[in-house]
Formats: C-alpha cells, sequence, structure tokens
C-alpha cells in the first residue's frame, strides 16, 4: 500500500483522502512527536467503529475565494457533511456529490482540538471554483480514478 496513490477527491479546493497510517510518515521518522495530536490517537487508540470506517482526511486546502480562512485546518478528520456522518471515502464522495445537487451549501465538520470546527462551502461555486483549482494545480481529476466509477465532482 505504500507504493500505490492514494484515492482522493477535491471539493472546491478542499482535499479529501482516507486515512491511512503511512499518511503520518508525511512527518518523518518522529511522526508520533511531530503529526498532528489527533491523528497519531486515531492510529494508537484505533480509529474504526465499525467494519466499513476508514476515517476521512481534509488533507490539505488549496487556497481560492471558497476556501479563504480555512488554510489552517489541513490535516483534520472529517466528522460530517450536514450533520451527515462521513464513515470512508467512497461515502463521502456519494454524499457530497447527493449533497451538491440538493443545498445551498455544505458544512464540513472537521476535529480540532476543543472542539469541531465546520467548513462552509457555497454549492453555486464549487463546480467552477474546483475546475479553476484542478488546472491552476495541474490536478488531472478532481477525484481518483476508483471514485471516478461515481458521478463526476
Amino acid at each position: 500500500a505504500y507504493d500505490e496513490p492514494l484515492p482522493y477527491f477535491i471539493y472546491a479546493g478542499l482535499v479529501f483522502v482516507p486515512f491511512v497510517e503511512p499518511y503520518l510518515h508525511e512527518w518523518g521518522d518522529d511522526w508520533q512527536q511531530d503529526a498532528p495530536h489527533e491523528l497519531v490517537q486515531l492510529v494508537l487508540s484505533g480509529a474504526q467503529s465499525e467494519a466499513a470506517e476508514q476515517p476521512v482526511l481534509l488533507s490539505r486546502v488549496l487556497p481560492s475565494p471558497q476556501t479563504a480562512g480555512y488554510l489552517t485546518l489541513a490535516d483534520r478528520r472529517v466528522l460530517s457533511v450536514n450533520g451527515e456522518r462521513v464513515l470512508n471515502l467512497r461515502q463521502m464522495h456519494a454524499l457530497v456529490q447527493r449533497l451538491q445537487a440538493e443545498c445551498d451549501h455544505l458544512a464540513f465538520e472537521v476535529q480540532c482540538v476543543g472542539g469541531p470546527a465546520v467548513i462552509a462551502i457555497d454549492t453555486s461555486t464549487a463546480e467552477q471554483e474546483a475546475k479553476a483549482i484542478l488546472e491552476t494545480y495541474r490536478i488531472p481529476a478532481a477525484a481518483s480514478p476508483d471514485l471516478c466509477g461515481q458521478s463526476e465532482t
């Protein structure tokens, strides 16, 4: 799994990936000391409370008008979207696709020290924002091939 690309999807400049221990190795050999405490705790405590669960991380916040003010919220576990619990990346991708069509805003609740934070994204401009982000950062697709079997972002 170390040499396989990590599944991902991007929504309006927010980059989501499944949480796997190798992700923490980005902080080097002392990741248990240097990585965000909440993520280290996920590994040490066992992140799953049910079989289909694999925590999802907001791994990066790419600068854009929609993400202004949220840049410090990278490397956080996503708890819910519009109040619906996130179980894994595939389920979250499908949830975001459904809510994008149904709602004016998406509210991503992320875990922070001291309590959750909410990132609000306007769905009316999210798609054009995503296209600009992909072009700016030369990202080939808004989602990894394993998620593209579902509806595109």
